[in-house]
């Protein structure tokens, strides 16, 4: 899909903290977008944005949290209703391909140039979220061809911990992803020791949506 060497460095743009009107980016240099927030249409015509390589964040770590404490923008994405669950999606081929269709199909829309692997958010290298955000890069690789695809994996800081960072980078190394999104930290208010099923509600406040 892309030509030519691919950037080495990409511009996390927020929607509270927009830059588009700042960066002139150059082939260096890409741009990730949360899908809940992603800038407008007539953004990224600017001229200034044509040799960017524009990735969608999907942020699909937010189907791992009960329906209330997910952020209003991630329920009007098409994948929210999704019905997905983390600890067995594993070996459900049917649940895969229809949260890879939904991303893929969202990220397309918006003018994504690769798409962002569906992820869930792990705790350390051991939670079953780890291995599904896994399996998901996998079989989204598998499904759009690798030269499509970017996967991803979200860890808590805990999993950079000297006890868990080489178990961390093992699993990452034994892949054969081509490249990696990887993000670090917190689902804030949720209980992170480990995944629970949408029926145990977390603690406290719904999520600060950082990863968008």
């Amino acid at each position: 899909m892309m030509a030519g060497r691919f950037p080495t460095l990409y511009v996390n743009v927020g929607h509270v903290h927009n830059y588009l009107g700042e960066i002139r980016p150059s082939e260096d240099i890409g741009i990730v977008a949360s899908a809940a927030y992603p800038p407008t249409a007539a953004a990224l015509r600017d001229p200034a944005l044509r040799a960017t390589v524009r990735l969608l964040d999907p942020i699909t770590f937010q189907l791992q949290l009960p329906t209330a404490n997910q952020t209003d923008a991630f329920k009007r994405l098409p994948y929210a209703a999704v019905n997905v669950d983390p600890a067995t999606i594993a070996g459900d081929a049917g649940q895969r391909a229809a949260l890879i269709d939904a991303v893929a199909t969202q990220s397309r829309r918006w003018g994504a140039d690769l798409i962002v692997a569906p992820y869930f958010h792990a705790v350390d290298p051991d939670d079953p979220a780890f291995d599904a955000s896994i399996t998901m890069g996998t079989a989204t690789t598998d499904q759009l061809g690798p030269d499509n695809v970017v996967p991803a994996v979200f860890v808590d800081e805990n999993a950079l911990m000297p006890q868990h960072r080489d178990d961390l980078l093992n699993k990452l190394t034994r892949t054969d992803f081509n490249s990696l999104y990887l993000l670090v930290g917190a689902i804030h208010g949720a209980d992170c020791e480990r995944w629970r099923p949408r029926r145990h509600p977390p603690r406290g406040r719904g999520p600060r949506d950082e990863r968008h």
